[in-house]
């Protein structure tokens, strides 16, 4: 008996649906709060990058001497000068690695930059994270105006009402979850076949409403002809 109590499920409350519905939505303003500070550095990553690698190419000599290793004075001149000669290619080797990492790093960011349009979803990121947290605030807010989940007794007028309005809450964050999902998944380019989409439903009402129009006004000219013919054959 009593595993079988172990594995009986409880009957949900209020409690535990107000708590079910912040959760949800406070998971939402972690994971909008994580990819508007991804979106925030992705969206500077370029820039800087491409300063760093324009910086390392225009003081690339100073930067090899800068690398350069210092040879231990030696007796022997000509070996020094080939200890020197050494130290210079391996630093140029090394800056250049530097150069060609950085180079490509700059490369993969900018593909990624065109491909994710961090600005675009850095705006996206932040109005939608603006809008869970009032979200939040409002039940919260909404909840203690209507006195609170506890206490309220099953089968009555009160505890119906507060049922009804739970379940208004978790349709609202539903949706907005959903036009949420849809802003991060609407590309640029989509958002662009559905302007030209938008712009050519208008042009062809504008078209249609000017040959209803031309026709209108024909008929209205053969009409007013036809009745000056049959007055003239009166007269």
């Amino acid at each position: 008996m009593k595993l079988f109590h172990l594995f009986k499920k409880k009957e949900p409350n209020l409690i535990q649906s107000y708590c079910e519905i912040k959760k949800q939505c406070q998971f939402q303003i972690v994971f909008s709060s994580i990819l508007l500070i991804n979106f925030f550095i992705l969206q500077y990553s370029v820039p800087i990058s491409l300063v760093i690698l324009g910086s390392l190419t225009s003081s690339r000599e100073q930067l090899a001497l800068f690398l350069q290793r210092t040879s231990t004075p030696s007796e022997d001149t000509q070996k020094t000068e080939l200890d020197e000669t050494l130290a210079k290619k391996e630093a140029e080797i090394l800056l250049g690695k530097i150069i060609f990492v950085f180079g490509i790093i700059t490369i993969l960011l900018g593909v990624i930059n065109n491909t994710v349009r961090p600005a675009e979803n850095y705006d996206t990121s932040a109005k939608f994270n603006s809008k869970f947290s009032q979200f939040k605030r409002d039940l919260d807010l909404q909840v203690l105006h209507k006195g609170g989940l506890q206490n309220k007794l099953n089968n009555t007028d009160e505890f119906k009402l507060i049922c009804l309005f739970m379940m208004k809450k978790s349709d609202e964050l539903t949706k907005l979850i959903n036009e949420y999902n849809e802003a991060r998944s609407l590309s640029p380019r989509a958002a662009n076949i559905q302007v030209l989409n938008n712009q050519e439903d208008k042009d062809e009402l504008k078209s249609t409403n000017s040959t209803s129009g031309e026709l209108f006004d024909s008929a209205i000219s053969n009409n007013a002809t036809i009745n000056h013919s049959n007055s003239n054959n009166h007269k």
